[in-house]
């Protein structure tokens, strides 16, 4: 009522002082519609022919058209506030408390990031069902109810990243996802977990709730220190992409992964990130589930080393990874760094095309070292070292398949 109470008051001053619609606020014209424009207009040039009843009755018709229009005047408040081109509905930056009413329902894209939203009521979206693209991130939400995302049947692309929701079964309670459990492909959770808040709070994966996204097939997460995948992510059959990694605009704390943290996976996952996660060991068996995965990424973990590296390749063998990023996984202060032929033994019997070991300090390889490098190695990038000459040049020529190295701007063919 307050949207037709304001319209009233401006139509009735309207009447009888006739200002200028180019003086008036944009979002007042746009809430007044032709027909009772059009009669403000009759009245104000032809009231000295009219009688007094016609008059009355033509007022009472503007007021009627004014309160019979309750509804649309909702339909429109949106687009008052926020951008509406076509089928985008761009909301972000303006400091909204809540969804503004009247968010037309063809919309296709939503964008209400940088806002100053808390909470979102149950059945907020309900009749954007074409709605295809929901950004929600920069916000202030802290929790979730079941319902809050009901009606989203069609929605691809979801951004929750950087508001107040740590991942867990209450953040995301199961059926949260379910009006798009056949349509997202697309989650953004992360920025929502930082280590410091994360001790204290009951945080896990919220793998209920994920394992309902059938067709996922990109999911950011902040990764967790301790915590392993439960059952749900067994069931997200489509999910290629998975990054739990700390850079930008995500946490990532785990330290340790052990033999059973990806005990339940994604069973089709091409793409991992585990980079600015503080990783400082990895279990043998750790990637021996990941049969299928084939991009790696753990740099910038500088307390890993080439050592526990080497460890871990061991549940890599036989997988179908062909590109393995290591960058920046020593210290800036390391000395003397090296890689021996026991770092690289299980390096052998993978499939590895082409590895990225950028800014390591790496100061020379032990002879042999790199004669256990695969017989698929193609390329390696080793920018920011500081390698010298040494008999390890003499195994690089054996290498069968090596066509490039890459380092600090120069390509050795």
């Amino acid at each position: 009522m307050d949207a037709v109470h304001t319209g009233r008051d401006v139509l009735v001053f309207l009447l009888y002082e006739d200002i200028p619609s180019h003086e008036l606020p944009r979002h007042v014209l746009y809430n007044l519609q032709s027909s009772t424009y059009m009669l403000r207009k009759i009245l104000v040039v032809h009231e000295s022919q009219m009688s007094s009843k016609m008059q009355t009755v033509i007022r009472l018709a503007i007021m009627l058209l004014t309160f019979g229009r309750t509804s649309s005047l909702a339909l429109h408040d949106a687009c008052t506030i926020c951008s509406c081109t076509g089928g985008a509905v761009n909301c972000s930056y303006r400091n909204l408390h809540q969804v503004p009413n009247g968010l037309p329902p063809s919309a296709v894209n939503l964008n209400l990031s940088h806002n100053l939203l808390s909470n979102l009521s149950d059945n907020v979206f309900h009749h954007l069902t074409s709605l295809s693209v929901l950004d929600l991130s920069y916000n202030y939400l802290s929790s979730f109810t079941p319902s809050v995302f009901a009606g989203l049947r069609n929605l691809q692309w979801l951004s929750v990243t950087w508001n107040n929701l740590p991942l867990s079964d209450e953040t995301y309670p199961f059926g949260v996802f379910s009006p798009f459990s056949q349509s997202l492909l697309y989650l953004y959770l992360n920025g929502n977990s930082p280590p410091n808040q994360s001790q204290s709070l009951n945080v896990s994966y919220p793998d209920k709730a994920l394992s309902e996204l059938l067709n996922l097939t990109e999911l950011f997460m902040d990764g967790l220190n301790g915590k392993e995948f439960g059952p749900g992510f067994g069931h997200l059959q489509n999910l290629k992409k998975l990054s739990l990694s700390g850079s930008h605009d995500g946490f990532c704390d785990i330290e340790i992964l052990y033999n059973d943290t990806f005990k339940h996976h994604p069973p089709a996952l091409e793409y991992l990130n585990l980079s600015y996660c503080n990783i400082r060991c990895i279990e043998a068996d750790a990637f021996s589930p990941l049969r299928t995965l084939q991009i790696l990424d753990l740099s910038h973990n500088e307390d890993l080393g080439f050592k526990r590296l080497g460890l871990a390749v061991y549940g890599l063998q036989g997988s179908a990874l062909h590109t393995l990023h290591i960058n920046h996984i020593n210290s800036h202060y390391a000395l003397c760094v090296s890689i021996t032929k026991e770092d690289t033994v299980y390096f052998k019997n993978t499939c590895i095309i082409s590895i990225y070991a950028n800014y390591n300090g790496l100061q020379f390889f032990f002879q042999g070292a790199l004669l256990n490098m695969p017989d698929s190695l193609e390329f390696v990038s080793l920018d920011g070292n500081h390698l010298g000459f040494g008999k390890y040049l003499e195994d690089l020529n054996k290498l069968k398949s090596l066509k490039q190295i890459h380092a600090d701007g120069y390509n050795i063919p």
